[in-house]
């Protein structure tokens, strides 16, 4: 065969390719697939890697990221909330610097009583819930309290107007940037007397009164990382392995629609000279007739030459892990998070319950954080008694193992029943307080009686129910969780 085609060859051959429309709707499907704008197209991955270089000089940036990831990406979601909102928040008040030997019991229990009461109205398991969820979204939770004798709400102040300056008490203290109130002028009103009054001083001098302290007493801020001296959230450097997560998720998602394409060629036959053999224009008939019945997924074409495929799958592995598993499990492993918590993925109970005492302990330091600010709040009531707030180390992973451990202790006399109420019920120490009055008030243990039923009446037999007490799961080695699968199936 020459190797150039003739005017004419080139003319038919131009005629074929006109027709072959399906391929080319499929080509250009692919082209857009290929097109597509990043899944991330608000920030690129070069960009926030540059500002984890530097993370002192980009916070704000930083932090923004950490908030739009939380928003769009399910996986940056579920690893701030298995943080953020695994505390139940119970707590238990207790008294301190108490001299029992000249103790006013009266005056003491309504002393106790204004200051559980003050606890219950400060809903301590809903608003610090959200400060939790910030300070692992956003290292920092910059907020305002509000509070009437019956009400109290923590605003959380805009990160990009608020600054750490001192410590007061064991609690950081902010300035807050009243420029704020230039751009929106319409929201002056909702802050309150305080923003209003110092809003009024910045515009005698914009420059000096700028950055301006709020009362302590109202004004609070805590932070994750509490030993660097500048913002960052604590999973802002995972962001990146998000962007490969998606990168591999898209990868895998055109291989799958590439595995779906087909290409049906008619091969037009030539002579020796290079004329094709047979009429072309009853070859354009039966690519016509063929074309209007193939499905949109199969390309049709007409070539003078064969065409050879060449496919680069993977083979010797009769199970294979996909690329999209590998990259979110990268992304668990770097978060130092067991993956099985978020996934199928097979794990023991013991490795699970053994990650989950090192996420715990995050929990328990933004404890002893909340503690001082609340006992801060409680500092300044005055009072012959004073009372603090005790934070219970408690989880919705560690409930269970908690109360074990408390019920254990009480049978050995330790004054632990009120933090049983609190972990056991969820009480709040009001609650703990007013159902006690309410069941001597309403007599219950007297006015209420068992029901009659083979589980409270003595039959006189007896059964025997030997052996040793079952184990938890997160006990079980992995001979033993088989064993226990193994029964269950029986």
């Amino acid at each position: 065969m020459s190797e150039k085609l003739t005017e004419k060859q080139q003319l038919d051959f131009s005629s074929a390719l006109s027709y072959m429309k399906t391929a080319k709707l499929i080509l250009r499907d692919l082209e857009k697939e290929n097109q597509t704008q990043n899944f991330f197209n608000k920030y690129k991955k070069e960009d926030i890697n540059k500002w984890l270089e530097n993370p002192a000089k980009n916070e704000n940036k930083l932090v923004e990221v950490s908030c739009y990831f939380y928003n769009i990406s399910q996986h940056y979601r579920r690893l701030c909330n298995h943080f953020g909102k695994m505390s139940t928040l119970d707590y238990i008040c207790l008294p301190y610097k108490l001299d029992d030997e000249n103790l006013d019991v009266d005056k003491f229990k309504k002393s106790y009583k204004k200051a559980i009461d003050k606890l219950d109205v400060m809903n301590i398991k809903s608003e610090f819930a959200k400060v939790i969820n910030t300070m692992f979204r956003e290292d920092v939770f910059y907020g305002y309290e509000y509070s009437t004798n019956d009400s109290y709400f923590i605003k959380k102040m805009p990160y990009r107007y608020c600054e750490i300056t001192s410590i007061i008490d064991g609690v950081f203290s902010y300035q807050f940037n009243f420029a704020y109130f230039d751009r929106y002028p319409l929201k002056l009103a909702m802050y309150g007397a305080e923003f209003v009054e110092k809003y009024e001083l910045y515009k005698t001098d914009k420059k000096k009164y700028q950055w301006q302290d709020l009362d302590h007493r109202k004004s609070f801020a805590l932070k994750l990382n509490d030993d660097v001296d500048f913002v960052i959230p604590p999973f802002c450097s995972l962001i990146p392995l998000i962007f490969d997560i998606e990168d591999v998720k898209q990868l895998d998602r055109s291989k799958k629609e590439m595995d779906n394409y087909k290409l049906l060629l008619m091969e037009l036959k030539l002579d020796d000279d290079g004329n094709f053999i047979g009429d072309f224009e009853e070859a354009k008939k039966y690519y016509n007739m063929l074309s209007n019945v193939l499905p949109s997924n199969i390309g049709l074409g007409m070539s003078p030459w064969s065409i050879k495929d060449y496919t680069f799958e993977r083979s010797g592995k009769t199970t294979e892990v996909s690329d999209y598993a590998n990259a979110q499990k990268d992304f668990w492993d770097n978060a130092g998070v067991n993956g099985s918590i978020f996934s199928s993925e097979s794990s023991t109970a013991a490795a699970i319950s053994s990650g989950l005492n090192s996420d715990q302990a995050l929990i328990f330091n933004v404890h002893r954080m909340i503690e001082r600010v609340i006992n801060g709040m409680l500092k300044l009531d005055s009072g012959k008694y004073k009372f603090k707030v005790n934070i219970l180390d408690v989880t919705i992973f560690n409930k269970k193992e908690y109360l074990d451990n408390l019920l254990k202790a009480a049978t050995y006399g330790a004054p632990v029943k009120l933090a049983i109420t609190s972990v056991l019920s969820g009480y709040t120490p009001a609650d703990t307080y007013g159902m006690t009055v309410l069941e001597n008030v309403l007599d219950v243990v007297n006015n209420w009686h068992v029901l009659q039923s083979t589980n409270t009446q003595n039959t006189g037999e007896t059964t025997n129910t030997g052996g040793r007490p079952t184990v938890d799961d997160d006990k079980l080695t992995d001979a033993g969780e088989q064993a226990r699968d193994d029964s269950r199936k029986i």
